[in-house]
């Protein structure tokens, strides 16, 4: 049986129900059960819905190279190595790195039998969402920037497997979040001084008529 280091290291806690692999949780699912997800999930939401799933993965890739990188001391090619392996180990196709340029900010992944296109079944356009998250996210770790992936082949749409291209942006890692955090804090605090005001004119508006009651008595 070939060797596979993810399930060899993956710890079972029957008390919580969990699997472990370096103290990250884990979970089995089938791919049935995400693509039905993900077709009800587009058929209401549209592209956001896509966009979503791929956030979902973002997040993911992003913090398993972080910690991956952090435990084994890894260099960057060593990490998208691991990242590659553990794909193939987790169950998500056989992930083969095509291309990585650390000078261009680019990196191209191939991908064979991906559940989630087999699962998904035919399609017009690609439908790797959460594996072209995942790879944008670890392309941040590697980048330093935001970063964005397009599934250019699927084998959903009849192609012989799944190619992703990702590319950095010109943002700091990070920094769309912050913006995006700023900017609900200004509206906040907008909120803030409208109900302030709000409330000077309601006391304004009883000063008032406590005047006027004792005026009148």
């Amino acid at each position: 049986m070939p060797e596979n280091q993810i399930l060899d290291e993956l710890v079972y806690e029957p008390i919580s129900g969990s699997l472990l692999y370096k103290d990250v949780r884990y979970l089995l699912i089938r791919p049935e059960t995400l693509a039905g997800f993900q077709k009800n999930l587009v058929e209401r939401c549209g592209q956001e819905g896509s966009a979503a799933l791929f956030e979902g993965g973002y997040a993911g890739g992003s913090l398993s190279a972080r910690k991956y990188q952090k435990i084994h001391n890894f260099c960057d090619q060593e990490i998208v190595k691991f990242m590659m392996n553990m794909g193939n180990q987790i169950g998500w196709g056989n992930f083969r790195l095509v291309s990585y340029d650390a000078a261009l900010n680019h990196l191209c992944v191939a991908v064979h039998d991906s559940p989630f296109a087999q699962a998904y079944g035919p399609s017009s356009q690609g439908v790797c969402h959460l594996i072209r998250g995942v790879l944008a996210g670890m392309a941040e770790v590697l980048f330093d920037r935001t970063c964005n992936a397009a599934e250019v082949q699927c084998r959903a749409m009849g192609d012989e497997a799944c190619r992703f291209e990702i590319e950095a942006g010109k943002d700091k890692a990070g920094s769309g979040k912050l913006k995006a955090q700023s900017s609900k804090l200004k509206g906040e605090s907008s909120k803030l001084k409208a109900r302030s005001l709000k409330l000077k004119a309601q006391s304004s508006k009883l000063k008032g008529e406590s005047s006027k009651l004792k005026a009148q008595s």
